[in-house]
């Protein structure tokens, strides 16, 4: 069982995975703000305490962020996140797991979050079945829960074959608009789960955040 201190706040940890492939540059604009914007909530909310952790992907892996407050992250910008190359998926999502383990301390829940409009084509290090068996691991730790937001395809299908559970994963269009709204609902739905009491999540979009993220 998760400890809490007597009148603590929540304390929860985002890790985000964000992919940064040659497909994302049509809304790289709206990828940094939307990013940015999504920290800046975290940065603003007083009911709940956050460490986040940031690796963005290509076809390389770029660990951003360890445990760092939210007023601490860096901003994206077309500098330090400018779309270019394959899509590591499992390496980008298995390095930050093993970060983010790294950092963890007794009471906190994690919320791990991937955003990518790619298929898996560029891993070295890491499978399909590795990552699988890993978030199957952390679930049944009771304080890990997934999330994944697919680009124009059938994200439930992918996110399926990983392990995620169905209300953890959205279809979202890749346009400015879906985008923009896309970061809104993780936003408004990290918000909310941490300050619940609840240690994970297998709902984290409402079906009205699914309609509304597909329609774009």
């Amino acid at each position: 069982m998760i400890k809490r201190g007597k009148g603590a706040k929540n304390r929860t940890v985002v890790a985000v995975v964000l992919d940064k492939s040659s497909s994302m540059e049509s809304v790289a604009r709206e990828t940094r703000s939307g990013f940015n914007e999504y920290i800046t909530t975290l940065e603003n909310d007083k009911n709940a305490d956050y460490s986040v952790h940031v690796t963005l992907f290509d076809t390389e892996v770029q660990k951003v962020h360890s445990d760092v407050r939210p007023q601490d992250v860096e901003e994206l910008d077309d500098v330090n996140y400018r779309p270019g190359g394959m899509t590591a998926l499992y390496d980008a999502c298995m390095m930050t797991i093993s970060k983010t383990q790294q950092f963890l301390k007794e009471g906190e829940k994690v919320l791990f979050v991937i955003m990518t409009d790619g298929e898996e084509n560029a891993s070295k290090e890491s499978t399909r079945d590795d990552f699988n068996k890993k978030v199957k691991e952390l679930e049944k730790a009771g304080n890990w829960s997934f999330v994944f937001l697919g680009a124009n395809q059938d994200a439930w299908a992918t996110a399926q074959r990983l392990g995620f559970s169905h209300g953890n994963v959205a279809t979202y269009t890749a346009s400015g608009t879906g985008v923009r709204s896309a970061f809104a609902a993780v936003a408004n739905n990290t918000t909310a789960f941490a300050m619940n009491a609840s240690t994970t999540t297998d709902s984290f979009f409402s079906d009205k955040d699914k309609d509304n993220l597909a329609k774009g």
